[in-house]
């Protein structure tokens, strides 16, 4: 484990007995009347620490037991990691060779051709023969290097399909190795705390104000929420520019530039393009007495169905939001509650013992199990005594009307 913790090696010392000859010194000089103050607290502090060592011991079978479970964790974790490098760099070399092969065969081809030139000297042919050789002796070197790499391949892939989805397994690897270092940690803090004489009360509030290492320090997070209020803040402020200035001085000014411009078609025009706008849009009889008029008409058409088409795009948004919102609140729930119950797992592993706590949260899962069945056999029987009662009105009333 590396080197031990300061209340670790405590703990073997009052285990070991060596704490035993310190106290019953300090008991003597009290008995003597000759003790110190300092001695005093001293002797005391013993005794608490003593009155710990029993739930001390419980806690570290406990973190043990954790320990082991992590261990298997990263083994796995690891196990995953190498087979996904192994599998990436044997697909790389595949493709390595592939490319490879590619060049040889052109080259290859390039000496074939070559070789049939019939004014080659005897000396340049040697060469270009020699050059074949070599060429043919690398691409069989490559076709084993190739088909060798394949067969680890399909290896790999055989491998992991036993291994199962890697991608759904590793985050799920990642959350449960997090947590379980988590619960080793709070082991750590409630042996030390004992090993200083604490009380359970007091190392129940430090359980209770746990928060889960993952941020850094106060300024990082303020300076994180300074960025994201400032990033906010930009965005309104452009959203405001482009859409919110008030409709009614859009309409004014562009309706001032419509006005001023000196026509809304180009002199020199050809005939093709007019008889092309004219089959593509049919022109109303007001467009064609008030065109100025139907242009800011048909301005500000298309303004209103652009702030419709906003607020219809904003509705799915804040659904969208408010999904987000609902479901972290329930995973912040779930997470909170294995908190509360790990917390008050603790508490019994350290005052009872593991196989004790173990023993009693089973006992307690089979009488929950037991009660949620009993409330759905009830719910079941009421609906079924409902269901009767409606199915039995209208013979009631039937036989009233034949007795009529």
């Amino acid at each position: 484990m590396g080197n031990k913790r300061k209340w670790e090696v405590e703990y073997e010392n009052y285990k070991n007995g060596s704490m035993d000859k310190v106290y019953q010194s300090l008991k003597t000089k009290l008995e003597d009347k000759t003790i110190s103050k300092e001695e005093y607290d001293q002797m005391k502090k013993i005794e608490k620490v003593k009155s710990n060592i029993s739930k001390v011991t419980n806690i570290l079978e406990l973190r043990t037991k954790l320990e082991t479970r992590l261990s298997k964790l990263k083994d796995e974790k690891k196990q995953i990691d190498e087979h996904e490098a192994t599998r990436g760099k044997t697909e790389k070399t595949i493709k390595e060779k592939e490319a490879e092969l590619d060049k040889l065969t052109k080259e290859k081809e390039n000496v074939q051709k070559q070789l049939k030139n019939g004014n080659l000297s005897s000396k340049e042919k040697i060469e270009l023969e020699n050059k074949l050789s070599k060429l043919e002796s690398d691409m069989e070197k490559n076709n084993k290097d190739f088909a060798s790499n394949h067969t680890i391949l399909r290896t790999l892939k055989d491998r992991e399909s036993k291994m199962g989805n890697l991608a759904e397994r590793k985050p799920v690897l990642d959350k449960n190795i997090i947590a379980i270092s988590s619960k080793i940690s709070k082991c750590n803090m409630v042996a030390s705390n004992l090993m200083k004489g604490a009380s359970w009360d007091s190392i129940d509030l430090k359980l209770e104000n746990w928060k889960d290492r993952k941020l850094t320090s106060k300024e990082k997070i303020t300076d994180k929420v300074k960025g994201e209020n400032k990033e906010k803040t930009e965005r309104i402020n452009e959203s405001k520019g482009k859409d919110n200035i008030d409709l009614s001085e859009q309409i004014e000014s562009t309706t001032e530039q419509i006005l001023k411009e000196e026509g809304t078609k180009r002199e020199g025009a050809t005939e093709k393009e007019n008889n092309e706008e004219k089959s593509l849009q049919e022109i109303s009889e007001f467009e064609k007495k008030h065109p100025r008029l139907a242009r800011i008409g048909n301005w500000i058409k298309s303004k209103w169905n652009k702030i419709r088409g906003n607020k219809n795009q904003q509705e799915p948004k804040k659904e969208e939001e408010k999904d987000k919102k609902e479901e972290s609140v329930e995973v912040t729930g779930k997470a909170n509650s294995e908190r509360d119950e790990f917390r008050q797992y603790l508490k019994d592993v350290a005052e009872k013992g593991m196989k004790q706590a173990d023993r009693e949260k089973l006992d307690m899962a089979k009488k929950q199990s037991y009660e949620r069945q009993a409330a759905k056999d009830a719910e079941w029987k009421n609906k079924q005594m409902q269901s009767k009662k409606v199915s039995a009105q209208p013979e009631k009333e039937d036989s009233e009307e034949r007795l009529i």
